[in-house]
């Protein structure tokens, strides 16, 4: 007995499923990338979050990112409906292109399925 006062537990030769899997070990990620952005706006990933649990103050359930491939510089935006992202996008271009001098050349979306 390793605390005074608790019985005895009897362990049956079953394990408990949630500790056989946290004893797994994930594979590593292989660190060879197929393509990697050379200069700024070459690529930049988009992800769009699911709707949080609880509003923020002014009514924002949903974030979207902005991230450079190149630099991983990101950037955030909350938004109250997912209608939202494409404003937010077109926000975002004209942003970073009039800041950079640079036209945006490719994106990469990675949460941004049933935009309604």
């Amino acid at each position: 007995m390793v605390v005074k006062g608790l019985s005895n537990i009897q362990h049956p030769n079953k394990f408990c499923k949630s500790y056989v899997l946290s004893k797994y070990h994930k594979k590593k990620i292989d660190n060879k990338i197929d393509w990697k952005a050379t200069k700024l706006l070459r690529l930049v990933h988009i992800d769009v979050c699911d709707p949080l649990n609880r509003k923020s103050n002014r009514g924002k359930r949903y974030y979207l990112t902005f991230s450079y491939d190149y630099t991983r510089r990101t950037w955030m935006y909350y938004l109250k409906r997912k209608i939202e992202v494409f404003d937010n996008f077109k926000e975002f271009k004209a942003f970073v292109e009039n800041r950079v001098a640079i036209k945006l050349e490719c994106f990469d979306h990675i949460n941004m399925v049933n935009i309604q």
